[in-house]
């Protein structure tokens, strides 16, 4: 992991996780979405979504992952956030995601994909 950078969505922060390759690019991104049975209580913890990111930027993408459980308490409990999941949030959080990786300087931004995993 190189860095977490946080960007606000509706007035709520939101850690995103940069994974970056080697060389100065342009690269291209990948804004990569994490699961819940870990996640949910933070990307530091899910080690699925840090081992693939970390996959993808050794094969020569930027990856942004956001953590989409900023709006409830990472302590709060899974079955909580699942109940209260909104689509229309996770919708916001990919875009500001998409945006802050497409503003990275290394970043090609005609050449980004999502993707989730689980």
């Amino acid at each position: 992991m190189q860095r977490i950078d946080t960007v606000t969505v509706q007035d709520s922060p939101m850690e995103i996780f940069m994974f970056e390759p080697e060389g100065e690019g342009p690269h291209p991104g990948i804004v990569l979405a994490q699961h819940i049975p870990v996640g949910h209580t933070g990307i530091e913890n899910d080690v699925f979504t840090l081992k693939t990111a970390e996959r993808y930027a050794e094969n020569g993408y930027v990856v942004a992952a956001p953590f989409i459980f900023h709006w409830w308490p990472k302590e709060e409990t899974k079955e909580m956030k699942r109940d209260a999941f909104r689509d229309d949030w996770t919708v916001l959080d990919l875009q500001a995601a998409y945006d802050h990786l497409a503003a990275q300087g290394n970043v090609d931004a005609a050449r980004i994909g999502i993707v989730g995993h689980c």
